[in-house]
């Protein structure tokens, strides 16, 4: 049985606006962009459909920044050791997945205000 790919864990899709940023070298390495025909952004940009961040002491600014340049359907997948991360404040898990090499994601979106 073979397991599926960090990119099919991550479920990257051809054509989707990535920013990485600070993603360690094992799990980016396992990532073939090109193949995947993913368009990477070099920076955060407005319009993007996903960011794929490490984690790092300036995690909470980048997810401030990313709340208004997300699609409206965009999410952001933390890479962290050891376990999967916790959500921040502002944003919803939807999804914890286990990578190679030790390293784990959890997927976010910003989370919604519940109607009145």
């Amino acid at each position: 049985m073979t397991l599926p790919s960090i990119a099919e864990r991550l479920a990257l899709q051809p054509g989707t606006r990535v920013w990485f940023d600070g993603v360690p070298d094992q799990v980016l390495g396992a990532i073939d962009a090109d193949a995947l025909h993913l368009e990477i952004e070099l920076a955060a940009t407005a319009g993007l459909d996903l960011a794929i961040l490490g984690s790092s002491d300036s995690l909470a600014q980048k997810l401030d920044d990313l709340a208004q340049l997300l699609q409206p359907a965009g999410a952001v997948w933390i890479v962290a050791g050891d376990r999967a991360p916790d959500a921040p404040t502002g944003w919803q898990a939807t999804k914890s997945v286990p990578l190679d090499h030790g390293w784990h994601a959890t997927r976010i979106v910003v989370a919604t205000a519940a109607p009145d």
